[in-house]
């Protein structure tokens, strides 16, 4: 399976075709996945969000109260699995990953 198959560029920024969602959309979408609390990629007037609870508080604090919904460390999202893998020395910093049966897996 290559990047194509799966990851599509559109106005909005990158998008997973087989998941439905964006991944850190640089404007509001349906279904967003946000990979850390930076304002550059933690925006706000998504219709639903998937992203740490770090990043959530973040996002509360920047925007207000009004964030649609907080999804727990690991969920099923629109047809994909993707558990929480903490790689950076910040909180909010995170990393997002697809697992399915057919995915590539990553390095221990």
């Amino acid at each position: 399976m290559r990047p194509d198959d799966i990851l599509l560029r559109t106005s909005a920024g990158l998008c997973c075709k087989v998941g439905g969602f964006h991944i850190d959309p640089t404007r509001a979408v349906d279904k967003a996945v946000i990979t850390h609390g930076h304002s550059d990629h933690a925006r706000a007037g998504h219709g639903a969000v998937l992203a740490t609870q770090e990043t959530l508080d973040l996002m509360r604090l920047r925007y207000g109260e009004a964030l649609p919904c907080a999804f727990p460390a690991s969920t099923a999202y629109a047809g994909t699995n993707a558990p929480q893998r903490r790689i950076g020395w910040k909180r909010s910093s995170e990393c997002w990953r697809r697992s399915r049966a057919d995915a590539p897996r990553p390095l221990p």
